[in-house]
């Protein structure tokens, strides 16, 4: 089993002569899913970046600040600003 609970075949020559296809689906975050989205941003900027960027600027990171840059749910999108 995969971490998925889906059952993983022992390897590609299983699949009967069928290609492998991953399906996804996405859809639309949800406004009270905003603080969890946030987070895991947060946590993958802190590991994908460790290393790369100061670590006190990976610890200061916080949820509100991808959601106010992302124009995500419970955000509204930053006025545009008048060019001219």
């Amino acid at each position: 089993m995969s971490d998925f609970g889906v059952p993983e075949p022992a390897n590609l020559s299983d699949l009967s002569g069928e290609s492998p296809i991953a399906e996804t689906s996405v859809r639309l975050a949800l406004p009270a899913e905003a603080n969890e989205i946030g987070e895991i941003q947060v946590a993958a900027w802190r590991t994908s970046y460790a290393g790369l960027l100061p670590a006190d600027v990976l610890a200061d990171l916080n949820p509100a600040q991808f959601c106010g840059a992302s124009g995500g749910p419970r955000c509204s999108r930053p006025a545009r600003r008048a060019t001219g």
